[in-house]
């Protein structure tokens, strides 16, 4: 057996990858305030116990309401589960840890007897680690930032549960956080059937998680979006009630499940997303968006909607939501499906929702009941009269049901369940194969060299970067470089004041839609976001404002933009993209997906884009993380540790069919990785080699067939070190080719360097010629595209030329 075959084996297992297969639900757990398991949970819904109450953690003196579902400070010390309950971690990992143990043990499930390489992690949050990046925040406020312990830094992202679970299950197959607003839990659960569906994974741990907090009150708060009174979702009054806590599915293929004697809990038959290019907080009114999602997740089931008994609405509460949600509803539906919001027991938890909602809506259906909305006083005017189940549980044989999830930005998403997992033929989307072509159809950028690849190629030919002393009078201080704000006209001009990664986000996009070819198709055109950290100027704006005396007073204007997703909202307005629509931490993800996207029919187009900007907060947070080089520039293969951030973003293009006149350049394959950390990667590089050849096989090709590398080349503490150790690994028995990378001129942007660096690679391969200065390589067919990310995760992509 050649080392090749050695790790390929190691990666996948020896068990084949089976596309094609179905998933199944075999556990689930909930912790929140409501009851901290999930049988807790639906007990006091049924008995009509809701956990909405005055808020005692923080002051909410000024706000409209002091009301949510929300932890009591003193129930902290109950999780007191070491693995659960570690002083550094964010709250919202707590409870996601908590969730998930109860779900592996409903499961029967021990991870232990699963290779780990086929266990991977999704989970939805809309603004995890907001309260640690509270605590950060004051702490920089006060000049303290440097004694700021280093490990509570790395709860600040959004992606930290994800980690934390993975740790603590020993995931080493795809770690994932969909960060979509409302709807990020909702699409969670799409993804992870779409790993089973696609072979990539037997077991996925799905879920959501989200805390209460001031700034999160102060937000809504902001948009007099809050009630006064416990909520009553499509009644009187309108307004919505925060809540907090974690949800936890275990999915398994529905093989393996029953061969393990396996109780299945109900059978995911499809899903959709879209988007509505509409507002950045509310719905479309008249319901469109809506009723093109359940349009798409039903036709994804292969299901009609007379064959659906049950339907758990989104429900917020507010004008906004209910009246749009109920008019896509009845569009969809007509007036006689039963259907409910949780939400009026246990607050609005955010991205942590639609997995919270599901788990109850399974479990009471278990029951024979169907959960009720309760303080139903009567419609609420503008909402259709449609069968809502309130009051009271209504006895009701449930086999097949819905989850709808809407949120900012315009994200929908929506899941089909069977609760009867019959044997048989399997429903359209499992059957779906990833055996498309994807071609790059075209590129954008917007960088500190200018706007498009060409400016960027000037650079590379000329041998030189743009990186400078952030503070010139620092001499040990981090470089940086900052992009030109681009100005707008026409139909963008409305784009000209929002924050600075949008601007790049759909310049770099704009970028890339001049060179595809036209394709009027908004609904069958995806925009798939991939993002480190939000709009940094407009959060350190709120923050400033919600964080100080006078949090009643927080800016209705930025708060909308510290979601994750605020970026392709914006940019999904400005292009009228109406397609499958969310945001991934990190640009790798966001990309698999996108390509998933074509490769399986689902759409004719899939845009995805990576964008940052920088602020002094959020350059003093990787600094006391220990991410950046202080003192010179960090430059690839200069064998030293940490990054120069830089702003900018890049967008690529994706389609099935070759671009005219041109001999294509397509993604072959994708695969991701992981090495089960909590930040940072181990030194012998395992999870980039598992990326790299899983990509590789999935491609059908081997290393020798590699004309050249891409990689990052630089990266905080080990990266560099565990990138090289990883092409070692995979090219031990055949020669390493050319190692360049696309990074050295214009710095690390944490959001779209990934994409840069495959941008460079696709541009290579058109052209068929290296662009860097003395590259010495001109004849390219096959390129490989591999790193890891900032968060810890690693990824591969193998491009090449031409037809399959």
């Amino acid at each position: 057996m050649n080392p090749t075959e050695t790790v390929l084996l190691s990666t996948c297992g020896t068990a084949p990858m089976q596309a094609g297969s179905r998933a199944v639900i075999t556990g689930f757990g909930i912790s929140t305030p409501l009851g901290r398991t999930a049988e807790g949970v639906l007990d006091c819904i049924l008995a009509g116990r809701s956990s909405l109450a005055p808020v005692t953690r923080f002051s909410c003196r000024g706000f409209t309401s002091r009301i949510a579902s929300a932890f009591q400070p003193r129930s902290d010390a109950t999780f007191n589960d070491p693995a659960i309950r570690r002083n550094w971690m964010d709250r919202a990992a707590w409870y996601l840890i908590e969730a998930m143990r109860e779900a592996l043990g409903r499961s029967g499930l021990d991870p232990a007897d699963c290779d780990p390489s086929r266990v991977a992690v999704v989970i939805g949050s809309s603004h995890a680690g907001m309260v640690t990046t509270e605590d950060a925040y004051r702490a920089y406020l006060e000049g303290t930032l440097d004694r700021f312990p280093r490990l509570r830094l790395t709860a600040i992202p959004v992606s930290h549960p994800a980690a934390v679970a993975a740790r603590a299950l020993g995931a080493l197959g795809p770690r994932i956080t969909i960060s979509s607003a409302c709807a990020s839990s909702t699409a969670a659960m799409g993804y992870a059937f779409d790993l089973i569906r696609a072979g990539h994974a037997h077991v996925v741990i799905a879920g959501g998680t989200d805390t209460v907090s001031q700034t999160l009150m102060a937000g809504f708060n902001a948009l007099r979006a809050l009630s006064g009174k416990p909520c009553a979702p499509f009644s009187i009054p309108s307004g919505i009630n925060l809540g907090e806590g974690a949800g936890v599915l275990v999915i398994e293929r529905l093989d393996r499940a029953l061969a393990r004697g396996a109780v299945c809990v109900a059978e995911i038959m499809g899903y959709g997303l879209s988007g509505d290019a509409h507002h950045a907080t509310s719905p479309e009114q008249t319901g469109e968006g809506i009723r093109r999602v359940l349009d798409v997740a039903l036709r994804d089931a292969g299901l009609s909607p007379e064959a659906i008994d049950y339907l758990s609405a989104h429900g917020t509460g507010t004008d906004a939501n209910d009246i749009a949600e109920s008019r896509g509803t009845a569009a969809v539906f007509g007036r006689s499906i039963p259907l409910s919001s949780s939400k009026s027991f246990l607050g609005h938890t955010l991205g942590a929702g639609g997995v919270i909602e599901t788990i109850v809506s399974l479990l009471a259906a278990s029951r024979g009941m169907l959960p009720p909305t309760v303080n139903f006083s009567g419609l609420r005017p503008g909402c259709e009269d449609l069968d809502y189940v309130t009051g009271v549980p209504r006895p009701c044989r449930v086999r097949h049901l819905v989850c709808n999830n809407y949120g900012f930005g315009g994200n929908n998403a929506s899941v089909v369940l069977d609760r009867s997992c019959q044997a048989g033929s399997p429903s359209p989307a499992a059957a779906r194969t990833l055996s498309r072509p994807v071609f790059v159809v075209g590129l954008g950028c917007h960088s500190s060299a200018g706007t498009g690849m060409d400016a960027l190629e000037a650079l590379f030919k000329a041998g030189t970067h743009l990186l400078k002393p952030a503070d010139p009078g620092a001499a040990q201080g981090p470089w940086t470089t900052t992009a030109p704000r681009p100005q707008f006209s026409g139909e963008l001009k409305p784009f000209g004041r929002t924050s600075p990664m949008i601007k790049f986000a759909i310049q770099a996009v704009a970028d890339a839609l001049d060179q595809a070819p036209p394709l009027d198709a908004p609904e069958q055109t995806a925009l798939i976001m991939g993002v480190v950290s939000g709009a940094a100027h407009s959060t350190e704006r709120f923050m400033e404002t919600c964080m100080g005396n006078r949090p009643e007073l927080a800016s209705a204007h930025h708060f909308p933009m510290t979601t994750m997703n605020a970026c392709g909202g914006q940019v999904s307005i400005a292009f009228k993209l109406k397609g499958y629509n969310t945001t991934f931490c990190g640009s790798p993800s966001a990309l698999a997906y996108a390509h998933s996207l074509i490769a399986d029919g689902r759409q004719r187009r899939a845009l995805v884009c990576g964008s940052d900007e920088l602020s002094p907060l959020l350059v003093d947070l990787y600094r006391a993380s220990g991410c950046l080089r202080l003192g010179s520039a960090a430059l690839p293969f200069d064998g030293k540790p940490g990054i120069s951030l830089a702003e900018g973003a890049v967008a690529l293009v994706l389609e099935h069919e070759r671009p005219a006149a041109s001999q294509g350049v397509r993604i072959a394959a994708a695969a991701e990785a992981q090495d089960a950390r909590l930040s940072g990667v181990k030194s012998d590089g395992a999870a980039m080699a598992r990326a790299c050849v899983a990509a590789l096989a999935r491609a059908g090709m081997q290393p020798c067939d590699v004309d050249v590398v891409f990689a990052a080349g630089v990266g905080p503490g080990r990266f560099p070190a565990a990138e090289q150790a990883a092409l070692n690994s995979v090219f031990q028995a055949c020669p390493m080719p050319p190692v360049v990378s696309g990074l050295g001129s214009t710095g690390y942007g944490p959001s779209h360097a990934p994409l840069l660096n495959l941008a460079v690679a696709a541009r290579a391969l058109e052209k068929g010629r290296l662009p860097m200065v003395n590259a010495g390589l001109d004849s390219l067919c096959c390129a490989l595209v591999a790193g890891f990310d900032i968060l810890g995760g690693s990824h591969a992509f193998v491009l090449a030329t031409g037809e399959i």
